[in-house]
């Protein structure tokens, strides 16, 4: 096991607040040090105070419920799989792994575990005991452990089907995805995989499972109803998969019935009204199935970015509107992609908005942007200015990327390539947008303005003044003064609240469970240093600042 060092000195109310910080954050716990002790998880009740929302983890949720995750384990890999090769990503303590592995046998061959954070490994390192698991201990996210369980030979025994031979028999992969930016990168990433046939879609038609928020749900699934979280990734997700709900939305409802960590007071944290992905919003559950003939055709993935980033900035714009702003004189396309003589299913509604084109739209679009000879082309800026101009290289770089800062020039990167280019009336427009903006903000703020005033008029119109008003003012600031001295008294007698009591008593109790283990670490790293590689303790002291008179705490 390898340990996070830090200087392990603690004089102060700084050092005490960061060992209560990081507690159970790099070190295994005393309170069940074997293997055969962490078999079964906690109770279920209990699993925030085993496996408490630090930072580094406190957006991953997992399932906690037992019965859910039988559930859920049946839905992935229903009755009639068999032999399957399952690859679960961020599955945390392993409620959900515990139920796959409970399936009938004949439904899962081996299953490859994905994780790196050290509480929750040392209860899912039991499961090895299993001669069907294998742990790796790397983050899911990284391309590199992918590539990892394929030098590994993990996936050597599975079969490399072609595209067009149906759903891939044995490969799956499970995942909770992560409550954060980086879950929807990861969901966007894997369905960009689908038409060029990369990461496990190397092996064929790969289905997935996912566990994930509502938030990012809506995002992969909007139809053209549900315009307003249609986006790019929905289009890309309906351009190359067909995704079905793996247990009804209700089964999986309330969060803190089913899911780990459970909001801070059993209920709906202040968060969720201001964060979409803040713990305690719904989830789902989903299964997800390359379509055998994406809409996306191989090798014109990053033309499909392209494409869907510069016309969403538009998405409530009609296309023939829309269009120009693709390229200088992409306004040309819209002549291919409505033309009467054209099959019906290979014209567009040039009045249609961005966000209302169906999948198969956005194919025949692509496929004139694809054919159209003036799609833009790569710009040597950085090789013409030193070769005409004698220009430094890195002068060029630095110059065009403040130009683009500036917004005087616009950039955008396809595949490997960079693209950069600029219209003279850009500038104006930019400008007039801006203009637009202020005076419609002008505008809102002078409406607002007007209601207050409005409501200042009404407020005293219904509150005349009055003797007994301006008595029951004088009565009011007296109480309310009287209720901060009130407020004073009961904080003097703070100390011998059993609340506060209780919660220093727990204050204490993490910061002695974690000076404990720095200690403890430090004899191990001392032990390591000085017994095995010869070193003097002195010198181990003197580089994490230990004095001599140091004592471990009993």
């Amino acid at each position: 096991m390898s340990f996070y060092f830090r200087p392990l000195v603690c004089t102060s109310s700084w050092h005490v607040s960061t060992l209560q910080r990081t507690t159970r954050h790099w070190f295994p716990r005393r309170t069940l040090s074997s293997t055969e002790s962490k078999r079964d998880l906690p109770p279920e009740s209990e699993w925030r105070k085993y496996f408490p929302p630090v930072l580094r983890v406190n957006h991953r949720v997992s399932i906690r419920n037992a019965e859910t995750a039988a559930k859920l384990a049946d839905a992935f890999i229903p009755e009639g799989s068999e032999g399957k090769v399952i690859i679960e990503a961020f599955p945390g303590p392993g409620q959900l792994s515990r139920a796959l592995l409970n399936l009938p046998k004949n439904r899962i061959k081996k299953m490859i575990i994905l994780e790196d954070w050290e509480p929750y490994l040392e209860y899912l390192t039991p499961l090895k005991e299993d001669p069907r698991v294998t742990i790796v201990n790397r983050d899911g996210y990284n391309w590199d452990t992918y590539q990892l369980i394929k030098d590994l030979g993990l996936l050597d025994d599975v079969a490399q089907l072609e595209w067009n031979q149906g759903v891939h028999p044995h490969l799956h992969f499970i995942s909770h995805l992560p409550s954060t930016v980086t879950g929807e990168q990861l969901i966007s990433q894997l369905l960009r995989m689908v038409p060029e046939h990369e990461w496990l879609f190397q092996w064929g038609r790969v289905p997935l499972s996912f566990i994930l928020s509502d938030h990012v749900f809506k995002r992969v699934t909007s139809g053209i109803n549900e315009t307003a979280t249609r986006c790019k990734v929905s289009i890309i997700a309906e351009a190359s998969a067909t995704i079905t709900q793996a247990l009804p939305f209700s089964a999986l409802q309330p969060y803190d019935t089913h899911f780990h960590p459970v909001t801070p007071t059993g209920g709906m944290s202040p968060d969720l009204k201001r964060s979409s992905r803040a713990v305690g919003l719904p989830f789902h559950s989903m299964n997800v199935v390359p379509l055998e003939r994406p809409h996306i055709e191989k090798g014109l993935t990053d033309a499909w970015d392209y494409v869907l980033r510069h016309l969403f900035v538009r998405k409530a714009t009609e296309l023939k509107s829309a269009l120009p702003g693709l390229a200088p004189g992409a306004q040309t396309l819209l002549k291919k992609v409505t033309d009467p003589a054209l099959p019906e299913d290979q014209r567009i509604d040039p009045k249609k908005k961005i966000n209302k084109l169906e999948a198969h739209e956005w194919a025949v679009l692509l496929k004139a942007f694809d054919e159209w000879p003036f799609k833009p082309e790569l710009k040597e800026l950085e090789k013409l200015g030193p070769k005409m101009k004698g220009i430094v290289s890195q002068s060029v770089k630095e110059v065009l990327q403040s130009l683009v800062d500036d917004g005087l020039v616009q950039g955008d990167k396809i595949g490997s390539s960079n693209f950069f280019w600029s219209f003279p009336s850009q500038q104006g427009a930019m400008i007039q947008g801006r203009l637009s903006s202020a005076r419609e903000t002008r505008d809102n703020l002078q409406a607002q303005l007007s209601e207050i005033k409005e409501s200042i008029k009404t407020e005293r119109a219904a509150r005349p003044e009055s003797e007994s008003r301006t008595q029951a003012l004088v009565q009011l600031s007296a109480l309310r003064k009287q209720a901060v001295g009130l407020e004073n008294e009961l904080s003097a007698y703070g100390d011998c609240d059993p609340a506060k009591i209780e919660e220093k008593k727990r204050a204490v109790f993490l910061a002695k469970e974690a000076a404990l283990r720095w200690t403890d670490n430090y004899g191990t790293l001392l032990s390591y240093f000085t017994r095995q590689n010869g070193v003097d303790p002195a010198e181990v002291r003197k580089f994490l600042d230990i004095d001599e008179e140091y004592e471990g705490i009993c």
